[in-house]
């Protein structure tokens, strides 16, 4: 319903500016008028194309603006990956090395924990590696003339 009154204001506006306009005075265009105005419309485009090199050059200056930022967003993110490759390695290699010293300790606390060091026919030395696996001790020293043992 509403677009049925729409479409009658519609009508009746536009019957009403017809009215109006009819009702405006004629000019008639002076001598030289014709002349005057396609001058103008020869003139206009070559102050138009005043401005193509200059928007041009915009245009240029803007790709290449576009092309910069470009090449450093994807070093950026070379440097980002080359960096999150590193550091992934960096982790497989503590991974690695946590687990060998695991192993190390676990051995350490099977066997032995003793390193001969030498000695002569007086004296042995060997390292008690207890102490690095949290058992103490350090350096101790057994007298092989008698025959004695840790």
């Amino acid at each position: 319903m509403d677009g049925e009154r729409t479409d009658r204001n519609d009508a009746t506006t536009g019957d009403e500016l017809d009215r109006l306009l009819a009702a405006l005075p004629r000019e008639r265009a002076g001598r030289g008028f014709t002349d005057a105005v396609l001058s103008r419309i020869d003139r206009r485009p070559a102050q138009g194309r005043r401005w193509l090199p200059l928007a041009a050059t915009g245009v240029a200056a803007a790709a290449l603006l576009v092309v910069v930022a470009a090449l450093h967003l994807e070093r950026e993110r070379a440097g980002r990956d080359e960096l999150a490759l590193r550091i992934a390695e960096l982790r497989r290699d503590h991974a690695r090395l946590s687990e060998e010293l695991r192993q190390l300790r676990a051995r350490l606390r099977r066997e032995q924990p003793v390193l001969y060091l030498g000695g002569d026919d007086r004296v042995d030395y060997v390292l008690d590696l207890r102490r690095f696996v949290g058992e103490g001790a350090g350096v101790k020293k057994r007298d092989t003339s008698r025959g004695e043992s840790l």
